[in-house]
């Protein structure tokens, strides 16, 4: 039921008394440390050295600041400009009172500190905010609150197609302010989740170092040694030779890489869609000299198969896409910087173009908003893959620490857990993550001088568990979310002490035995094809809904007909 209009007004009170902490002057006495993921702290330290101003004309901004030109320069993310704060204004009331005076100057869009994590990472806070209200507020008592508490223009409501949420640019260009806004808003028990679209330092989940199939002990253990440093012992695989007998893919399959770029032109990988979410505009490829994560990435899961040149992928005959969502920082390719909006307008493009399957090896700073995309996306049929992370110990990484990404640690060719590794509480599934080869940028522009290169870490491991799931949704696309990944995990191979456990998880992804006991014409999930699955299928009978999944489509002609019912037949179980 909706709320009265006595609600307006005590949302008017609720917002009012938010002001002095937010933007009833544009001075901020004494830094946040903190911003709230999820109603918790999270801490963070004020850099005193540097602060970043969004512009479009920096010499300008330095000669209106009265800086010397040599202490503002371009930063490496288009638009943004840093400036060097002088020797003696490195404390915090120097670092206030220099923000304040360049959110003041009329060329600068947002002035806002550079923040590090508890793990030294850059966290930078925009001056655009993103909000979820709860779902039962109307616009009206949305607006209002919005309108005191944190006033500026609205720049979409419910984006991303994520009901209640917004993303509004404030009409304060101080980034503490904002980041002291968000926190406020954070806190109210009509919203969700409020941050500010934040600029954050990312860490691919690896340790970079059909002639080259031999070396691939990931896909077929023989107990081989090879030139990425392995030394094998049999068995050790995720069982893609027998995984292959039932399919190698189906190119209605989509398999979305969300990372810096893959390879479009690439010899043994064929990429069928792309799109870029940073303000480089390319078109899912790489841009930057150190946009080499994603191809071997991509080449894990969909290399070409069969073509006498390079590696198989796990699932040759999917479909790849690619979301690029990161930039490489101006030292040493150091930091790898992404910002919210990016990640979730890359997840909702996902959606969009029909993807079953997505899979993160990065290390992302928590953010609500990317949480509930990653929630929303699945509820709508997307699978989440993750790397773990590479810290070597406990934790798991955000995003593969989110109840709806699936998180995957890596072992080497004996069957150890790799000593980089991440564990802990989350882990879900293990797989191959060291001494691993796959398709890497031609030429001399990737890691290796080949179209090739020795690849490793839990940016490995995780595509090798996407490509199982893709190949699963080949055989039974209609499966959902949960009902794949129950299946996995039910036909993992266990490793480690017996059972679940915080290292391997359930156990080392076995393609063969999730292809191999899934019935055709099993609708329901249980693992047999009966009379319940055929009044499922009869209640579907006709044209499938446009866009949406259509489990008793069992030949994917998108009708469920005579053609389907013959199929579900034939499989009936005894």
């Amino acid at each position: 039921m909706k709320k009265t209009s006595a609600f307006v007004s005590l949302s008017v009170a609720v917002a009012a008394a938010i002001l002095p902490h937010t933007f009833a002057g544009e001075q901020v006495q004494r830094p946040v440390s903190f911003h709230l993921h999820d109603q918790q702290h999270r801490p963070l330290t004020l850099d005193k050295s540097v602060v970043l101003v969004e512009t479009s004309d920096a010499e300008a901004v330095a000669l209106a600041a009265g800086l010397a030109p040599d202490s503002i320069s371009l930063w490496h993310v288009p638009g943004w400009a840093v400036v060097h704060v002088p020797a003696d204004q490195r404390h915090v009331g120097g670092v206030t009172d220099l923000l304040t005076a360049l959110a003041g100057n009329m060329n600068v869009t947002c002035a806002t500190p550079m923040f590090h994590d508890p793990s030294g990472r850059m966290v930078v806070m925009t001056c655009d905010l993103l909000i979820g209200f709860d779902t039962e507020l109307d616009e009206v008592e949305r607006e209002v609150i919005l309108a005191a508490a944190a006033p500026g223009q609205i720049l979409d409501r419910n984006w991303s197609r994520m009901p209640g949420v917004y993303r509004t640019r404030s009409s304060t260009r101080n980034g503490l302010m904002v980041l002291n806004a968000a926190n406020e808003l954070a806190s109210l028990d009509q919203t969700r989740f409020a941050e500010p679209d934040m600029i954050f330092a990312a860490e691919p989940g690896s340790t970079p170092n059909d002639e080259l199939f031999s070396s691939q002990w990931a896909l077929h253990n023989l107990g081989q040694s090879g030139e990425c440093n392995f030394e094998g012992i049999v068995g050790v695989d995720i069982r893609a030779l027998n995984g292959w007998q039932a399919t190698t893919g189906d190119p209605s399959i989509i398999v979305v890489i969300i990372d810096n770029g893959v390879q479009m032109d690439h010899p043994d990988l064929i990429v069928d869609f792309g799109a870029d979410f940073t303000p480089q505009s390319g078109d899912g490829g790489p841009i930057e000299p150190c946009d080499n994560h994603g191809t071997p990435v991509a080449g894990i899961i969909g290399s070409t198969m069969n073509n006498l040149i390079g590696t198989a992928g796990v699932a040759p005959d999917v479909r790849i896409a690619s979301a690029r969502i990161s930039i490489p920082g101006p030292t040493f390719c150091t930091p790898w910087t992404v910002k919210s909006s990016w990640v979730i307008n890359a997840l909702d493009w996902s959606q969009s173009i029909g993807a079953r399957v997505t899979n993160t090896s990065w290390r992302f700073l928590d953010s609500s908003a990317m949480s509930e995309k990653y929630t929303q996306t699945r509820n709508a049929g997307l699978i989440h893959f993750a790397a773990a992370g590479n810290t070597g110990e406990k934790p798991i990484s955000f995003p593969s620490s989110l109840d709806s990404v699936i998180a995957v640690t890596a072992i080497d060719a004996s069957g150890a857990l790799a000593s980089f590794s991440s564990y802990g509480p989350g882990v879900a599934l293990t797989a191959p993550g060291v001494g691993v080869i796959a398709a890497d940028r031609t030429g001399a522009d990737g890691y290796a001088s080949g179209d090739h290169t020795c690849f490793g870490g839990t940016s490995a491991a995780s595509p090798y568990c996407a490509g199982v799931a893709a190949l699963v949704l080949s055989v039974a696309p209609w499966l959902t979310v949960d009902q794949v990944e129950d299946l996995m995990i039910a036909h993992a191979i266990d490793m480690g002490t017996p059972g679940y456990n915080t290292f391997f998880g359930w156990g080392l992804v076995n393609a063969e035995a999730a292809l191999h006991t899934q019935p055709h014409g099993d609708l329901n999930g249980d693992g047999v094809v009966d009379a319940s699955d055929l009044l499922i299928l009869l209640a579907a009978w006709g044209p499938c809904p446009q866009n949406d999944l259509c489990p008793a489509d069992l030949n994917g002609d998108g009708n469920v007909n005579v053609s389907d019912l013959l199929t579900l037949l034939a499989n009936w179980s005894n």
